[in-house]
């Protein structure tokens, strides 16, 4: 392609590129720096002229199903969920896991990002080597560890 020559988007740039619009002007700055910081894959709006996010979303984790369970029990490097009984349940490698934790209070992520999720879809991501601790016991619906 000759320098200057411009080709339209693929379908799926096209889509990006739609819902970034239809968001534009009505997230908060917070809003978006929350999904930039957030360590999960997104697609996001930057204006060049005024150095300015506008717009971003999360997309869907490119996730591979190796998530396995190590035990009651965590290793140094596993993500480790512990309850209000400290019971530790760690879990090893990446990908995403169905499971039912009941008062989960803690958070490590180990050596790679960790997000819990609730039955209704909300969570917390906890990035490598760092630990969260829930101001509440919550139920944990769902596990996803990324690099």
């Amino acid at each position: 392609m000759s320098e200057g020559a411009t080709t339209a988007p693929d379908a799926k740039d096209q889509q990006a590129l739609e819902k970034l619009n239809s968001l534009k002007g009505k997230q908060s700055k917070a809003q978006i720096k929350k999904i930039l910081n957030s360590g999960q894959p997104a697609d996001v709006l930057y204006d060049p002229e005024t150095n300015e996010y506008l717009a971003a979303y999360h997309t869907e984790p490119v996730i591979t199903p190796f998530l396995s369970i190590v035990g009651p029990g965590c290793t140094s490097s596993s993500a480790c969920l512990r309850n209000t009984n400290n019971t530790p349940f760690g879990l090893e490698g990446t990908g995403s896991l169905t499971v039912n934790l009941s008062n989960i209070t803690k958070v490590s992520a180990g050596n790679y990002n960790t997000g819990i999720y609730r039955t209704n879809g909300t969570g917390v991501i906890t990035r490598a080597w760092n630990t969260t601790y829930l101001s509440s016991a919550t139920y944990v619906r769902s596990v996803t560890r990324t690099p």
